[in-house]
């Protein structure tokens, strides 16, 4: 296992690259920006970029209105 070497943290990721990511919370590091032009938008992790993307700059309404 991969242990989180912060003080006062004891998660720990069977994957290094959880581990990377979690790591992120606590340096406050956002290495990936937002692929759509003139959009300045920064976030941790990849998945939350490309959920950012979709939703935001998509043109795909995956819910209906009632």
């Amino acid at each position: 296992t991969h242990k989180c070497t912060f003080e006062g943290c004891c998660k720990a990721y069977s994957r290094l690259e959880n581990l990377k990511t979690h790591l992120r919370s606590h340096t406050g590091e956002k290495p990936y920006t937002c692929e759509y032009p003139g959009c300045a938008k920064v976030f941790s992790n990849a998945s939350d970029r490309a959920k950012h993307q979709n939703r935001t700059h998509s043109n795909e309404k995956p819910y209906v209105c009632k």
